[in-house]
């Protein structure tokens, strides 16, 4: 469930809020994943291109997957900032590139009080990733600027930035309820990679 190997997964399926609580529905309905990939795909659930939903259905299966009974009813019954951030943490949980990022770039810059977020900052982060790393050493320039094209959207997405041109780094105040129960379950690091 949880990747172990670097991921472009994010340049076909960013936040998509949207399709993860509608995937997060249907597997609380008790669901398979072969029948909520029929179900999605026949009757166009995602209100997209066949072939996008192909590309992201399973990203955004695995990314449901990974959550508990406890966090599946955060994302169907509180309110919409609360879910946005259950998504975000399977996102980081899913993605472990993603998560070095929040954990190594973001994290750091909130820690230090330093609230301006700048391309370079993500820029030296996948510089520093591809020369450590043979797999992100052999990923193509476009691949990389929709990798970070898709990273800053998603920061856009849960309110670090106002908007996508915009440098000034917003922190996150993660909902108390969200963080006591991913504490209690062992995934502090995710609330602490979000919060810095």
């Amino acid at each position: 469930m949880i990747d172990q190997v670097y991921s472009t997964s994010l340049t076909g399926a960013g936040f998509r809020f949207f399709e993860f609580k509608l995937v997060v529905n249907l597997i609380e309905k008790g669901l398979t994943d072969g029948e909520i990939r029929k179900k999605v795909l026949e009757e166009n659930l995602f209100q997209e291109k066949a072939s996008s939903t192909k590309r992201s259905l399973p990203y955004i299966l695995n990314r449901a997957r990974v959550l508990d009974n406890q966090l599946r009813q955060y994302i169907l019954n509180e309110p919409t900032q609360m879910a946005k951030q259950v998504n975000f943490y399977a996102i980081m949980k899913t993605d472990l590139l993603f998560y070095e990022f929040m954990d190594e770039v973001i994290k750091s810059k909130v820690q230090d009080n330093d609230l301006i977020y700048e391309r370079k900052d993500i820029n030296i982060f996948f510089k520093e990733k591809s020369e450590a790393n043979e797999q992100i050493a052999d990923w193509s320039e476009s691949t990389l600027k929709r990798l970070k094209s898709s990273y800053n959207r998603l920061l856009l997405e849960m309110g670090y930035l106002i908007e996508l041109i915009s440098i000034d780094l917003i922190p996150l105040q993660v909902d108390d309820m969200l963080r006591d129960h991913l504490v209690r379950i062992g995934d502090k690091k995710y609330v602490e990679a979000m919060e810095g």
